[in-house]
């Protein structure tokens, strides 16, 4: 477990959405905990008094008393983390708790909610209140259906890491199917899994919801030019999207060495816990609903940049990400999912780890701006180990075209089919930055050429680049085994009306 000291002061200083409790009183906690998650989330430090002072207590015994009357006392479950801290020699044992996506939540039999810093018992109206918000969740674009999605569409390693947190709960999940494990994550609605479910758990998101996809571009300078060295796009369930940005990412930042007086010590030139903190916040607080946004992050050769579609919440300023402050989620499905699988760690402390992460390996701090309807998180003065690609070798397309904007798009996609297969045009729309129409017409003029064909069905196939040009690529399928040869790719449902959106092979 991390050191939260540094957090344990904030909660002290700030005691917004904290709640203080000397003694692991299971009564007191289900009670606050149960409040917590009725309104906006928040942190009970337990092993603190009302007046702020420490009087600890035993770790152990009260991890136990709080495990047990959270999950058994109050219902549904509620999304929550146990963390510590040592100050003063005192144990202070950290409850975090989400704001529930699934209100209203009731402890012992009873409803309670936060109220001008003090848990109470809720009103009737009140309460109304309460079943009124999930009635409004319960009509947003996270709980809305989608009735194609099937099991086949679930990925395993996803459906595995949940399995194995909801083990931790009740040994009868090591038995349930998939669609139970789905049900209690409510990620399924009317029978059909819901949006948020897809974007966590499907093994390829775009299917369904094309603006899933995560962008990662890596950018190299060579002569005081910078070029694009390596561009990938990420279309796998948001479980192990998360996991495979943060280790491509983080490869490629190596350790350095700080000398301080006569000792020398290895940190990490971009921190593993920022990196991966940047990227949750990106990806939780997206605005998915929207066909126009992304998360694209960007690695220069001397910063890195998370690009987030969508402005801040309401209630969340630039300068109060710079400490612990109130989490106000866009997509709490999506959320409750990472918070339960304990990727984020506490309330509102995202941002807060990312800074005092960075101020612990010696890097420059992290800088929070807002452009464009967008959220950007830039990593100053870091500097990545990929090198300029040298004697590029690209499929000569000059005789195809003499508009040399055309030129460099066509070349754009013939570099990324030279490494990529199955390819949608959806995808090379967010790699050249053009239009969907003006995509389909590089792809006809490739095809005319005999550069690129499609390869499968609709469903699972895509554009790769043709037979001779690709003979030296080893892990290209040249024939789909479960190609349908009566599907016809003009009745692709998620696309162009007119027919071939991500691939036609008679475009």
């Amino acid at each position: 477990m991390s050191d939260n000291s540094y957090i344990v002061d904030f909660l002290l200083k700030d005691r917004q959405n904290v709640v203080l409790i000397p003694t692991a009183d299971p009564v007191e906690i289900a009670k606050n905990a149960c409040a917590l998650a009725n309104t906006q989330g928040g942190t009970m430090l337990i092993g603190v008094n009302n007046l702020g002072e420490l009087v600890g207590v035993g770790l152990k015994e009260a991890t136990d008393i709080i495990n047990k009357c959270l999950i058994n006392n109050i219902h549904p479950t509620l999304p929550f983390t146990i963390g510590h801290s040592e100050k003063e020699g005192k144990n202070i044992a950290i409850v975090s708790v989400w704001e529930g996506p699934n209100k209203p939540y009731v402890a012992n039999g009873a409803f309670y909610i936060r109220k001008e810093d003090t848990t109470v018992a809720a009103s009737s109206d009140e309460m109304i209140g309460l079943f009124e918000e999930k009635y409004s969740l319960d009509e947003g674009w996270e709980r809305r259906t989608q009735v194609s999605a099937s099991i086949d569409d679930l990925d395993g390693v996803a459906i595995s890491k949940i399995r194995n947190v909801l083990l931790q709960k009740d040994g009868k999940y090591a038995t349930a199917s998939e669609v139970e494990i789905m049900r209690t994550m409510g990620f399924v609605k009317d029978q059909s899994f819901t949006n948020a479910g897809v974007v966590v758990m499907s093994k390829q998101p775009s299917i369904f919801i094309p603006q899933t996809r995560i962008r990662v571009s890596v950018f190299t300078t060579d002569n005081g030019q910078a070029s694009l060295a390596d561009v990938r796009l990420y279309d796998i369930s948001l479980i192990s999207a998360v996991d495979e940005v943060v280790a491509y990412l983080y490869n490629l930042y190596p350790k350095r060495v700080v000398i301080e007086g006569m000792l020398r010590s290895d940190v990490e030139s971009l921190p593993l816990l920022a990196l991966r903190e940047g990227i949750l916040n990106a990806v939780v607080h997206r605005s998915y609903e929207s066909h126009q946004s992304f998360v694209a992050i960007n690695a220069y050769s001397n910063y890195l940049e998370i690009v987030n579609s969508g402005n801040l919440m309401d209630g969340v300023t630039l300068d109060g990400l710079k400490s612990v402050h109130r989490s106000v989620l866009r997509n709490p499905d999506i959320a409750n999912a990472f918070y339960q699988l304990r990727y984020i760690e506490m309330v509102g402390s995202g941002t807060l780890r990312i800074i005092e992460s960075c101020r612990q390996n010696r890097c420059e701090e992290p800088v929070w701006t807002l452009a464009n309807n967008c959220v950007i998180l830039t990593f100053p003065n870091v500097h990545h180990n990929l090198q300029p690609l040298k004697e590029k070798k690209s499929v000569d397309v000059s005789n195809l075209t003499t508009d040399n904007s055309v030129k460099v798009s066509l070349t754009a996609i013939m570099d990324y089919l030279a490494t990529h297969d199955h390819v949608k045009l959806n995808e090379l729309t967010e790699l050249t930055g053009k239009s969907y129409p003006s995509v389909k017409r590089y792809m006809r003029i490739l095809k005319d050429a005999s550069l690129i064909e499609y390869l499968g069905n609709l469903r699972s196939g895509g554009w790769a680049l043709s037979n001779s040009v690709s003979t030296s690529r080893h892990n290209r399928p040249l024939d789909d085994p479960n190609d349908d040869p009566n599907d016809n790719p003009n009745d692709d449902p998620n696309g162009d009306p007119n027919g071939d959106p991500n691939g036609d092979p008679n475009i």
